[in-house]
């Protein structure tokens, strides 16, 4: 993990912007996804 913070803090405006909106796509997939949704309800 504090390899991959190290990389994170050294990466250029782009590359986050386009991590940031990549992990926001798929955290919207996850909530609108039907099976997703009821993988994480049963582990909760």
């Amino acid at each position: 993990f504090a390899a991959n913070l190290y990389e994170f803090s050294h990466m250029d405006v782009d590359e986050i912007i386009m991590v940031g909106d990549y992990l926001i796509v798929f955290a919207c997939t996850i909530d609108y996804n039907p099976h997703s949704s009821t993988k994480l309800q049963d582990q909760n």
